[in-house]
């Protein structure tokens, strides 16, 4: 097992956002959470993220302020 059960996550995630009922678009959110250790190879994991998207560099300042959370909670196995 981790010698600590409980260990903090930070991340970020990028994406392109594409399909036939949605706009094109950059996406960008910081990641923040943690993962708990229930034995030596299984975890729960719980993540939240601030989204933001934009179409160009130049539009990312903007984007920031009209982002959205998502919270994800999971669970993970070591092999």
């Amino acid at each position: 097992m981790p010698e600590e059960r409980f260990r903090p996550v930070v991340g970020a995630n990028f994406a392109w956002i594409y399909g036939d009922s949605v706009d094109e678009t950059l996406a960008v959110a910081p990641e923040l959470g943690f993962k708990w250790y229930l034995s030596s190879t299984a975890f729960l994991t719980f993540l939240a993220e601030y989204r933001f998207f934009f179409d160009s560099a130049s539009d990312a300042g903007s984007a920031f302020e009209d982002g959205q959370f998502a919270y994800s909670l999971g669970f993970g196995y070591r092999f």
